[in-house]
């Protein structure tokens, strides 16, 4: 294993890039659509859990209190 190799935790940089012309920059936009539809399943489950509201009631009576 080489000082830039990714398996040791190597930064990689632009020796490593250049050694990979084929790879494809990620395409920005469809991570950030993919980021945005698991952020709203994640908020729409947490909204449909009723033990979690109870729970959230119980921590805002408390500390009101």
């Amino acid at each position: 294993m080489e000082a830039g190799d990714s398996r040791l935790g190597g930064a990689g940089g632009a020796d490593e890039e250049a050694a990979a012309p084929d790879r494809q920059a990620p395409d920005l936009r469809a991570l950030a659509r993919d980021w945005i539809t698991l952020w709203q399943s994640e908020l729409a489950a947490t909204a449909a859990d009723r033990e979690l509201a109870e729970g959230w009631q119980q921590l805002a009576a408390l500390w009101g209190a």
